[in-house]
This record gives C-alpha cells, sequence and structure tokens, in this order.
C-alpha cells in the first residue's frame, strides 16, 4: 500500500511537475541534500518545476480538470477515456513483441479487436468487463529491458519529470506510432483526455505532496523508483527500494 501511494504521488507530479511548499522550505531541504548524480542539471529542473505548478497547474491543468469532470456527463467521459485506452493497445502491443512479451502480445491484441468491434471502436471496455485486463508498455520501458541506463534526470516545462531514457522513449513513441495512426489534431485530443482524466483523479492526493519537505526531491525518487516498479512489470527486487526508503524518513 505505501508504495502503491508513492505511485501515484509521482503520477500526480508528471501532471504538475512542481510543488506549494514555501520557498524558506525548499532552502533548508536543499542545504541538506548532497549533489545527486543522476540529477547534474538540479539547479536547472527546479525553476522549471515551480514554473509547472505555479503557472501551468494552477492557472491552467488543475481548472480544466475540474471543469471537465463537473460539466462532462459520467458515460460522456468513461467513453472518450475507454476510446483512449483503445487507441494506446497498437503502441503497446508493439513495444510488448519488442521486450519478448508474446504472451502479453496475444492478450492486447484481442483486447483491441474485442473492444474496437463489440466495444463499438473503444467506446464500451467490454475486454475489461470479461476479465481481460489491460497492461501498458512504452518504448521507454522497451529500452529499459534491453539495459538502457536512465541517463540524466529533466524536468521538462509542461510535461514534468522525466529522464534522457524516458525522454527519448516519448519521442519515439510520439513519432514511430501515434502520427502514423492519428493526425495531429486526433493525438491532441487524444493527450488532452487522458490528461484531464488522470489529472482530477489524483487531485485528492495533492496534500500528501504538498506536506512533503522538499517535494521536488521527494517526487524524483518517486519517479525514478516508478521506472523500476514499469521495468520490472511490478516485481521490483527488495534491494532496490533502500535508498527511496531511507528519502522517505529524511522528508517526514
Amino acid at each position: 500500500m505505501k508504495f502503491m501511494v508513492r505511485i501515484g504521488l509521482v503520477t500526480l507530479a508528471l501532471l504538475l511537475g512542481g510543488c506549494s511548499s514555501t520557498s524558506e522550505q525548499q532552502t533548508a531541504a536543499q542545504s541538506n541534500v548532497e549533489a545527486d548524480e543522476r540529477d547534474p542539471i538540479e539547479n536547472f529542473n527546479r525553476p522549471i518545476w515551480d514554473f509547472n505548478w505555479q503557472v501551468l497547474d494552477k492557472h491552467i491543468l488543475r481548472p480544466m480538470a475540474v471543469g471537465y469532470h463537473d460539466y462532462v456527463p459520467d458515460p460522456v467521459k468513461t467513453g472518450l477515456i475507454n476510446v483512449v485506452h483503445n487507441l494506446d493497445e497498437p503502441f503497446t502491443l508493439v513495444n510488448e513483441i519488442l521486450q519478448f512479451k508474446l504472451a502479453d502480445a496475444g492478450v492486447t491484441t484481442g483486447r483491441f479487436l474485442l473492444n474496437s468491434t463489440v466495444g463499438i471502436f473503444g467506446l464500451f471496455d467490454v475486454a475489461s468487463h470479461i476479465g481481460i485486463e489491460r497492461t501498458e508498455e512504452d518504448f521507454a520501458q522497451t529500452l529499459g529491458v534491453w539495459g538502457v541506463d536512465n541517463g540524466a534526470y529533466l524536468m521538462l516545462p509542461a510535461m514534468g519529470p522525466s529522464t534522457v531514457k524516458d525522454t527519448t522513449g516519448s519521442i519515439v513513441d510520439a513519432v514511430a506510432f501515434s502520427f502514423n495512426l492519428l493526425s495531429f489534431p486526433e493525438s491532441l485530443l487524444k493527450l488532452t483526455i487522458k490528461t484531464l482524466d488522470t489529472r482530477y483523479e489524483l487531485i485528492g492526493q495533492e496534500a500528501l505532496l504538498n506536506d512533503s519537505l522538499d517535494p521536488y526531491s521527494f517526487t524524483k525518487e518517486a519517479y525514478l523508483q516508478r521506472q523500476e516498479f514499469k521495468k520490472y512489470d511490478g516485481d521490483v527486487p527488495e534491494e532496490d527500494f533502500g535508498d527511496f526508503d531511507d528519502e522517505d524518513e529524511e522528508l517526514d
């Protein structure tokens, strides 16, 4: 349960990319943290983190997510996010094949065909209703399975936490996959629906992030652990969580 809270927090940070702690708290926290070799450009990353939260999320993303939830009927929201998930299935399929997860690839193929036909282009998630659960794989995960290191930690404007490897994977996913199946407006609409849906679901976890002494460092650790979680499909070696547990104690 503790780790699942971390997963929720870092997903929130992916959307927010920022924090609401006071500058005094941040200064105190930074003074007690040794240089992190995974984050060689921290002085560049932190201002972007602040901008993402204080400007983009506060004035744009969060209000849009609340408005989307409050004014769009639930059946419409459910149908839209089902379509988005269905459109992700071909990308997941390609990456499962590249990772030699052939059994998962077969399941994903079945889900896509069933939901695209019986589910009316994905409006209804028929596959999940009969017990065929969705999996998610992207090219960053594929690179990780192939042994590619994360590279430097990055905080990207509007996009939040990343690494060199994950940014490369996102570009490949967008260029090699999305643009071959969808037009730019369709891809943008798909991204918008997915972002608003996820952002609203994480509103209840904002306080947990805000109450940490140094949300930037906390989120960095959570993000990197989340990537390991995805790489190992949840079966992460116990020793890989040791450093993050130490970070929890420091920030409590």
